[in-house]
């Protein structure tokens, strides 16, 4: 089968969009079919240079450029509207370039992966192929009342954000188009679900967006080693919407009785914002914060730990959740979104989305409750390294085609039809 994938982001050994937009590149071409990617051109020395020394014979980059002045708008402080229209110009380019190679190699099946929002629409439905949307997320927004959470100024973008993808995806034509045109949409969790119906889609399927290598997870359930305390491990970056915050205040409200340390990983981590929150809440001698650091690193750090505390307040089920999950951690997260509609319930502990005040109080007794039930927290964590197994990318590339072969059936069935009539 040839395959046209539209990954704007995606680079070898980087993770979220660029992550996946390389491992749905990757795993599609060792599952032995012909796979070209469109890409942007500022990819193509890490793909090059990763292609140089780990060949895969079947995989195809396209580098496709803009116009100077759209990379120089994404580069002015005017938020995330610049990277917007230098998104949108791009795939105007990207869909001339694409018509150049189909004419020359007959694509199958257009699979637009990357960016993985459903707002962003994708101008390939164009090629007037069998075409895949996703997965895709944007339906999520943050919930009002957890502005308390946010800088102002970070706050203020994240209601304008939640503006444009609720109230005004009704009217982005592209978005519109795509996901009416598009034979399949896959979605990262019930909002965008709900969305792409609203949408006049003709078929929308749930799929968690990321993935985890099969090489990643442990031949077997990882052992952890005894401690006094109970060792708990958030990753992400500081944004409000990460939830980095509550994540800290429902920590400060642990019961004395439980000896609890927690360890905070991310880019930037320990910027003003956060290292203000520690101290204000006089948890400072309980915490530590780590910056950016190797997956080697992070991957020792799963298995250190005895809990995962996941407090996204806007996610599509985050890769470090199933890195985690694969190193047997039991999780403790939001029941909203990507997290709601995929973790399983046996493999963690998920706390409403209500007020926030009840929310750090429910996440703080879940953490009491993981101490005092060791036996209980010991069968989730064997939950969650069963459930990580599940979502590999080679299997979830072996789905996808099993989408591919279904369509392209079904689309043949439809010309042969309208033959006999």
């Amino acid at each position: 089968m040839r395959i046209l994938l539209s990954a704007y982001s995606c680079k070898p050994n980087h993770g979220s969009e660029d992550g996946n937009g390389w491992n749905w590149a990757q795993h599609l071409a060792q599952a032995d079919h012909e796979v070209w990617v469109l890409t942007r051109v500022q990819n193509a020395q890490a793909i090059d240079e990763h292609l140089a020394s780990h060949p895969i014979p079947n995989l195809r980059f396209i580098y496709v450029t803009v116009h100077r002045a759209a990379e120089l708008l994404a580069k002015m402080p005017i938020g995330d509207f610049g990277w917007q229209i230098r998104y949108l110009v791009w795939q105007q380019r990207a869909s001339r370039v694409a018509e150049q190679f189909d004419r020359a190699h007959r694509f199958d099946v257009v699979h637009h992966v990357t960016w993985a929002t459903i707002t962003g629409g994708s101008k390939l439905w164009s090629l007037g192929k069998p075409l895949i949307f996703g997965p895709v997320g944007g339906g999520q927004v943050v919930p009002p009342r957890y502005q308390e959470y946010f800088p102002s100024r970070e706050w203020r973008k994240e209601r304008l954000r939640s503006f444009i993808y609720q109230k005004l995806a009704k009217f982005n034509r592209l978005s519109r188009e795509t996901v009416r045109r598009a034979d399949l949409v896959l979605t990262t969790n019930r909002e965008t679900y709900d969305q792409a119906w609203q949408l006049s889609a003709s078929r929308v399927e749930p799929f968690p967006v990321a993935g985890v290598a099969e090489d990643y997870i442990p031949e077997r359930l990882p052992s952890r080693s005894s401690s006094d305390e109970l060792r708990v491990l958030w990753v992400g970056s500081p944004l409000g919407k990460k939830g980095c915050s509550l994540a800290l205040e429902s920590m400060s409200k642990v019961c004395s009785s439980v000896p609890w340390k927690l360890t905070v990983i991310g880019y930037d981590i320990s910027n003003r914002d956060v290292m203000a929150r520690i101290e204000r809440l006089g948890i400072r001698s309980r915490v530590d914060c780590i910056g950016r650091i190797s997956m080697a690193e992070l991957k020792q750090h799963y298995l250190d730990n005895d809990v995962f505390l996941f407090t996204s307040l806007q996610n599509s089920l985050g890769a470090q959740l199933l890195e985690a999950m694969a190193c047997g951690l039991p999780v403790i997260a939001l029941d909203h979104q990507g997290a709601r509609d995929f973790i399983p319930d046996d493999a963690g502990i998920k706390i409403a989305v209500d007020e926030p005040t009840e929310t750090a109080e429910g996440l703080s007794r879940a953490v009491e409750d993981t101490y005092f039930n060791h036996q209980e927290r010991l069968a989730m964590g064997r939950a969650a390294y069963e459930f990580a197994k599940t979502q590999t990318w080679n299997r979830k590339a072996r789905r996808v085609i099993e989408f591919y072969e279904e369509i392209a059936a079904a689309k043949v069935e439809d010309v042969r039809t309208l033959e006999k009539r």
